[in-house]
């Protein structure tokens, strides 16, 4: 009787609340690895994004060397998008894409980009940026294939936030309309956004302080 009590209790699992209590903890690490791991994920897309706006912006200021200081232009007359015009200047195409965006750029004159072109410096010549370290060039963006995928729109044309497109992207990938012209900058990183300045540098930047209460006068102009 003594030997096969012992075998018994030699045998004895788990009981109902001991195996609760093991699904407890491990869905208690789980919520709180998960979120770490996922931003820990977003900020090396970020990493990646940066690298991209920075070829982008080398790529054009390049162009303007070439082209008696002077910026490009957003499109030639429906057949070529600015994408395609620094294209020549660009080593590996899918720079144009930022990872954390799920449509891909094709070099062609429509498509959904990833990164706008700041309207207020199409075809600009670099003498008339007076703060170069200052003036947005290309950005995090939700392209507006209406009213043209390359383009940043300026800040004094409203706020998404306000106008119920949150500003990280999370409602919608592309506009598509031509009333959608409100600053487009998108802060997909983690609550931040990548942008690259006419000196070349890039950085991360939420949205409030881009869009600098709807002024253009500190990123978004020459003077």
């Amino acid at each position: 009787m003594l030997l096969a009590s012992r075998g018994s209790a030699a045998k004895r699992g788990f009981t109902l609340i001991e195996l609760l209590v093991v699904i407890a903890i491990i869905a208690i690490l789980a919520a709180i690895l998960f979120p770490v791991f996922a931003r820990a994920r977003e900020n090396a897309r970020k990493s990646t994004c940066q690298s991209n706006l920075k070829q982008l912006a080398t790529s054009m200021l390049m162009y303007a060397q070439d082209y008696d200081e002077t910026l490009c232009v957003e499109r030639h007359e429906r057949s070529q998008s600015f994408i395609q015009i620094i294209a020549p200047y660009v080593k590996n195409v899918k720079v144009f894409d930022c990872p954390s965006q799920r449509a891909t750029s094709t070099l062609n004159y429509n498509g959904e980009r990833s990164y706008g072109y700041a309207e207020v410096f199409f075809g600009a010549s670099l003498a008339t940026i007076q703060r170069p370290a200052d003036a947005v060039l290309l950005a995090d963006q939700t392209p507006n294939t209406y009213m043209g995928a390359w383009w940043l729109f300026r800040p004094s044309r409203g706020n998404r936030d306000a106008n119920g497109d949150p500003s990280d992207g999370s409602k919608s990938t592309t506009w598509t309309t031509n009333t959608q012209v409100w600053l487009n900058f998108c802060a997909r990183h983690n609550g931040v956004g990548n942008v690259a300045f006419a000196d070349g540098h890039v950085k991360a930047m939420n949205y409030s302080t881009l869009y600098n209460n709807g002024s253009n006068a500190l990123n978004f102009s020459k003077d």
